[in-house]
C-alpha cells in the first residue's frame, strides 16, 4: 500500500512540475510571438534568408490555397500537388483563377516517386510564388516529394488538406532556422498543439523522400523544437471535443474511484488539483498561443507529449 501511495505521489508531482514548465514555455513563446508581429519581415530578412516552400498534398479548397497564398514574407512559394484527371474540375478551376500556363518541369531527379506530369506557373507576376504540379494520384507522400522536386528554397512544408497558417507562422519559423545559424537545422519541429514539421531538402534527400519513418533518420542535435504554433487545422473538430471530453471523464471517473476505495479521498483530492492544473494550463495555452484550436485540442497535446516518451515519431500528412 506505501509503495503504491508513493508511485502516485511522484507520479502527479512529476505531472504538475512538467505542466508548470510548459506553462512557463507557453509563456516565453507569448512574448516571442508578439516581438516576432511587430517586425516580422524585417526580422526574418536580417537572420539569414531562409527560404521556404509549403508543398500541398490533396489541397482542392479555394479558401485555403488563398490562405496559404497570403503571406508577406519574400522567400515562400506554395505548391499545389493535384491530379489533373481525378480531380479537373478543382485543376481547371485553379488554372483559370490564377491565370496558370504549362512551363517546363525542372524537377530533380532526387526524389525518386516525384514522376510529374506536368507543371503550370502565373503568367501574373504577382502569382509567382504559385505553382501547380499535375501528377497520378497516389500517397501522399509520393505527392509531397512531386512538391519537394520542383521547390525553389531548401526548407519544406507539408501541408494537409485541413491545414492552415497562423499569422506570421513562415516569419516565425524562418528565424527559428536562422537563430541556430546557418545550415544548423534539418528538422524544424513545432510542439504546439497541431504538431508541425519542416524539412530541410537536404535531409530529405538522404531519407530517400518523404515516409512515414523519415523523423528516424534525422539527428536529435540537427533538430530545432520551438512551441510557437505554427499550423491549425479544422476538420473534425466536433469528433475531437467528444472523444476527448468522454476519454476524460472516464479515466478521472475511474481513477478517483479506485484511489478514493484503496488509497484515500485525500490522494483523489491531490488527483483532481492536479486534473484541474493541466486543464487550466491547456486553457492558458490555448489563449496566449491559438485562438484558432479548440481547447480540447490543447488538452490532447499533453497526451501527445506524453506518448512520445514510449515510441520513436511517425510522419504523417492529413
Amino acid at each position: 500500500m506505501q509503495i503504491a501511495l508513493l508511485t502516485v505521489i511522484l507520479l502527479l508531482t512529476a505531472i504538475a512540475v512538467a505542466v508548470a514548465i510548459r506553462a512557463i514555455a507557453v509563456s516565453r513563446a507569448a512574448d516571442w510571438m508578439e516581438m516576432v508581429a511587430a517586425g516580422a519581415t524585417d526580422s526574418c530578412e536580417s537572420a539569414g534568408y531562409v527560404g521556404c516552400s509549403a508543398v500541398c498534398s490533396g489541397v482542392e479548397n479555394m479558401q485555403q490555397i488563398e490562405s496559404l497564398l497570403d503571406v508577406e514574407y519574400d522567400r515562400y512559394e506554395t505548391i499545389i500537388v493535384l491530379d489533373a484527371r481525378l480531380s479537373s474540375v478543382t485543376f481547371r478551376a485553379i488554372v483559370a483563377r490564377y491565370d496558370l500556363i504549362r512551363v517546363d518541369s525542372g524537377a530533380s531527379d532526387e526524389f525518386p516517386t516525384a514522376r510529374i506530369r506536368a507543371l503550370f506557373r502565373s503568367r501574373s507576376r504577382s502569382l509567382r510564388r504559385l505553382t501547380l504540379v499535375d501528377r497520378a494520384a497516389a500517397s501522399a507522400y509520393d505527392d509531397l516529394d512531386a512538391g519537394a522536386s520542383v521547390a525553389s528554397y531548401d526548407y519544406i512544408l507539408p501541408i494537409g488538406t485541413d491545414t492552415y497558417l497562423m499569422p506570421e507562422a513562415i516569419e516565425k519559423a524562418v528565424i527559428a532556422i536562422a537563430s541556430t545559424g546557418p545550415g544548423n537545422v534539418d528538422l524544424l519541429h513545432s510542439v504546439s498543439d497541431d504538431e508541425c514539421y519542416i524539412f530541410h531538402r537536404d535531409a530529405l534527400i538522404a531519407q530517400g523522400g518523404f515516409t512515414r519513418h523519415v523523423l528516424r533518420g534525422i539527428p536529435a542535435d540537427r533538430t530545432c523544437r520551438t512551441i510557437v504554433p505554427l499550423v491549425y487545422r479544422t476538420t473534425n473538430e466536433r469528433r475531437i471535443k467528444f472523444i476527448t471530453r468522454i476519454t476524460i471523464f472516464a479515466a478521472l471517473a475511474t481513477l478517483f474511484t479506485i484511489e478514493t476505495a484503496t488509497l484515500g479521498a485525500g490522494l483523489a483530492a491531490a488527483t483532481a488539483a492536479t486534473a484541474v492544473l493541466a486543464t487550466a494550463a491547456a486553457a492558458y495555452a490555448r489563449t496566449a498561443l491559438g485562438r484558432y484550436n479548440c481547447f480540447e485540442r490543447s488538452i490532447l497535446c499533453y497526451f501527445k507529449r506524453m506518448s512520445a516518451i514510449f515510441g520513436r515519431r511517425k510522419f504523417t500528412i492529413s
